[in-house]
């Protein structure tokens, strides 16, 4: 049976949305996983490299919440209808979301050093302080 080595990377998340697509509708909700195509999205992004990826937020250190915004024609000067959409933010006397990213060792060793200490964003709403994650 063969084994994959998997690198290991510990994310401190601010606060995040991983948002459902909507369809329609003034409500978006937000996942408590992180799909493999955020992730990836995100380090072809900040660092460049398509490497597939998996991870997941670490219990008891988040909750939901809601944030209503509106998305603004700049030409006419008005806000159109509302969105709500649910957000995790840290939980308690956590002052960080917690999550764990796994990427396959030979394709990651590479990034290893790169990604010590990184600082990038991930998820929705990036313009609106969502996302920031070490």
């Amino acid at each position: 049976m063969n084994k994959i080595k998997l690198l290991e990377l510990h994310l401190e998340i601010d606060s995040v949305i991983i948002g459902e697509r909507i369809k329609g509708g003034t409500f978006r909700p937000c996942q408590d996983t992180i799909p493999s195509s955020t992730i990836e999205g995100t380090l072809k992004h900040y660092f460049g490299v398509e490497v597939p990826a998996v991870g997941f937020f670490e219990e008891n250190t988040y909750e939901f919440d809601e944030f209503t915004y509106s998305v603004r024609d700049k030409f006419l000067n008005v806000s159109k209808m509302p969105i709500t959409t649910t957000y995790l933010r840290p939980k308690g006397v956590h002052r960080k979301i917690k999550a764990k990213i796994y990427i396959p060792y030979s394709r990651g060793v590479g990034l290893k050093n790169e990604l010590k200490d990184a600082e990038f964003q991930l998820g929705a709403l990036k313009s609106k302080g969502f996302g920031k994650s070490k």
